[in-house]
């Protein structure tokens, strides 16, 4: 007989140890599984290539990779709640749309331009919006990757070659954050007390994955009130919230429905796995 829930991670994953822990813990009973090892084939969902004849009640999806969606859309199909589910996962991945969202909604950010694909605007024309240096990310990109710091038009060139035929966000430079931003964590309601400042040296990407530190802050009402807000508007059930830092003012810098630094997952687990014991009882 299945768990009624499954926990599913990437297998190269550093978020299972304290998440299974944590459920352990608290006895929830679960089940771990591999994204990797899913597949839908002529309407039917396969693990280890075997038949999946029974579902649970519910997926902690922390896992985000090629060819998830349909596995992902298979669960929700079949009455399997799924967190997070498809839409806002697909929605958080592309920085780009997030940026559109959140912008309707009044959220202060850092100003962008979204140019159409394949045609790429003048060198001209994105530093009078934007100023110098300005930044260049692939809308889909992951762990700091695809991320450019523009100072001229030499660097403008090389990066669109570079990122040719990929869809792309033009940024503001926010020079009082460079390598640094503050990661905050949503679960339902509730957001984590405590942030993260990523700190990465030199660098201008403040991602863990690329090098960066954690330090640990006390977030302040209005900080959680403005990523509860930001989670809603999004719909992500557990979600991290990152920020840029200007004149101590936050300036939403992504979400993610799959942050992956292991130095904040003694804050997450415990909180992560009471909500979801909550739902399953």
């Amino acid at each position: 007989m299945q768990n009624n829930l499954w926990l599913i991670f990437e297998s190269n994953t550093s978020q299972m140890e304290p998440l299974v822990q944590s459920a352990n813990k608290l006895n929830v009973s679960h089940d771990v599984k591999y994204i990797e090892k899913f597949s839908v084939k002529d309407s039917e969902l396969f693990y280890n290539n075997e038949l999946v004849a029974e579902l649970p009640k519910l997926v902690l999806m922390r896992a985000y990779v090629d060819g998830q969606e349909a596995v992902h859309k298979y669960f929700e199909e079949h009455g399997v709640q799924v967190i997070d589910n498809w839409a806002t996962v697909d929605l958080i991945n592309d920085k780009l749309k997030t940026h559109q969202l959140l912008e309707k909604h009044g959220v202060k950010q850092p100003k962008f331009l979204a140019p159409i694909l394949n045609d790429t605007p003048s060198f001209e024309s994105v530093t009078e919006k934007l100023g110098l240096p300005f930044v260049i990310k692939d809308t889909h990109g992951q762990c700091g990757s695809s991320v450019f710091l523009i100072y001229n038009a030499n660097d403008y060139e090389k990066a669109m070659k570079k990122l040719t035929g990929a869809e792309i966000i033009l940024q503001e430079y926010i020079e009082e954050s460079s390598g640094k931003d503050l990661r905050t964590y949503v679960i339902g309601d509730y957001v984590v007390p405590i942030g993260m400042i990523r700190n990465n040296g030199d660098s201008f990407i403040s991602n863990v994955a690329a090098g960066g530190k954690m330090t640990r802050i006390d977030l302040t009402p209005e900080q959680k009130s403005e990523s509860l807000q930001i989670a809603k508007i999004l719909g992500g059930e557990i979600i991290s919230v990152d920020y840029l830092i200007k004149n101590d003012e936050l300036y939403f810098c992504e979400a993610n429905t799959n942050a992956s630094a292991i130095e904040f997952y003694d804050l997450v687990a415990d909180p992560t796995m009471l909500y979801i014991k909550e739902i399953l009882e």
